[in-house]
């Protein structure tokens, strides 16, 4: 169960991720890509990381 969550956790990270790079590239809204960017990657990794020690 707890990689099923996990899993999910990674796809929904992956879809702020690239919403993230699109703003980059297409908008050229860099502050604000950078931020989408740094609350996904840490939002997700550090959940995951924490689900698997406490197990």
């Amino acid at each position: 169960m707890i990689y099923v969550l996990a899993l999910f956790m990674l796809m929904a990270g992956y879809y702020s991720l690239t919403y993230g790079i699109s703003l980059w590239r297409d908008d050229r809204k860099r502050l604000g890509s950078v931020g989408v960017i740094l609350i996904s990657v840490l939002g997700t990794l550090i959940p995951i990381a924490f689900m698997f020690m406490r197990r």
